[in-house]
């Protein structure tokens, strides 16, 4: 029995057959089993997010306006200038207009006040004339009333009064007349001439009360007339401030004086002057005359896509490339705003999307950078950020 070509020819396919598993790049196990390997943890890995910014100043750019309906005068400055906070940018045609009107305002408040003063010494002389006057008529009311009290005790039955006691020694003459021893002694003559007398002290005394009646009323009178022009004469102080409208006057000085302040264009703060829209001459709309900005500090505003957002955190480091830069800038995200909105800034590459919304994010550039970006204020620029992720 032969079975050598048998044999050979199963050792010929065996060979073949461990020929083409070798280069397909298997190894026969030959029954040895092989233990598994644990799978490797990925590493984290560092990917760049890709956006569109633009370079501004950080503290932003003020726009500045004129009352609208004015007309620029003179422009004091020009672009690339260098200002102060309160410095005149320009000088608008009402200012003289507002500050004549001013000066007139002030010179009728002098005015005001002067006749004010004058009316109020005038009432106050009078004020000083009513008090002599119900002084006065007070001092003759107390003396008319004591020489009232004085003629009533002489008239009086008081037997210190002077009618009294004549009155008693006409009655002793009488009683003397009457007695027969002692008639001799009173004659009739002396006794009428007492009666006599007592009848002009009598008479006399009722004509002065009479008069002192009179001028006690009369000098009571003098009184309420001199009481009432002392309050006529008080209220007419209190009434100058209100017949002179000095705290109008003075409300109006203060709005005129707030005008002609904000007459002129000055500058809010300090900074450089970035564009000009406005010559002299022409007439104020109330759009923007002129930008300003203050450029010691400057960032960058990238637009960055709403799916890419989540990746990015504060402080992560960003590069800014442009050609119009003298090099490239680098800086760190400061802020992630929360609004979404759609993108303000278009791709320079023709394929790029454009209908997605993005996120603004801050990029604060340190104080090197900024002097460079500062010479291309809203300069839009590329802006790839290095941020760090796990991959699977």
């Amino acid at each position: 029995m032969v079975i050598e070509p048998s044999i050979h020819l199963s050792k010929t396919r065996f060979t073949l057959t461990l020929c083409v598993l070798m280069g397909l790049g298997c190894a026969p196990t030959f029954g040895v089993r092989q233990s598994p390997k644990t799978p490797e943890k990925a590493p984290a890995k560092s990917t760049g997010i890709s956006a569109q910014g633009r370079l501004l100043p950080a503290s932003g750019i003020v726009q500045i306006s004129a009352l609208p309906g004015d007309r620029i005068e003179k422009l004091l400055v020009e672009v690339n200038q260098q200002v102060v906070e309160g410095q005149v940018l320009a000088r608008m045609r009402s200012e003289k207009l507002r500050a004549a009107e001013l000066d007139a305002a002030r010179t009728k408040l002098i005015e005001t006040r002067k006749a004010a003063e004058a009316k109020r010494t005038e009432s106050q002389l009078g004020i000083d004339t009513a008090r002599g006057r119900l002084k006065q008529a007070e001092s003759q009311l107390k003396q008319a009333t004591e020489q009232k009290k004085l003629l009533e005790t002489q008239l009086g039955d008081a037997p210190s009064s002077q009618v009294a006691a004549l009155q008693k020694q006409i009655e002793t003459f009488v009683a003397l007349r009457k007695d027969p021893l002692t008639r001799p002694m009173i004659g009739a003559m002396e006794l009428e001439a007492r009666q006599i007398e007592l009848n002009k002290i009598h008479t006399s005394l009722q004509s002065s009360m009479l008069v002192a009646t009179q001028a006690s009323e009369a000098a009571l009178l003098a009184a309420e007339i001199a009481h009432d022009g002392l309050e006529a004469a008080e209220k007419a102080v209190t009434l100058v401030e209100e017949s002179f409208p000095t705290r109008s006057l003075e409300k109006q000085i203060e709005l005129l004086e707030l005008q002609v302040a904000q007459s002129p264009i000055v500058a809010p703060c300090d900074g450089m002057i970035l564009s000009l829209f406005a010559e002299a001459g022409e007439l104020s709309t109330g759009l923007p005359a002129m930008e300003l900005a203050n450029l010691e500090k400057m960032v960058c505003i990238a637009e960055v896509h709403e799916a890419d957002i989540g990746q990015l955190a504060i402080g992560d480091i960003a590069t800014i490339h442009s050609s119009a830069l003298e090099r490239s800038l680098q800086g760190r995200i400061r802020r992630i705003d929360s609004l979404v909105g759609m993108p303000q800034m278009r791709s320079p590459n023709p394929m790029a999307r454009t209908d997605f919304r993005a996120v603004p994010v801050v990029i604060e550039l340190d104080d090197e950078d900024s002097r460079i970006a500062a010479r291309r204020v809203q300069l839009q620029v590329d802006v790839s950020i290095q941020t760090v992720r796990k991959t699977d």
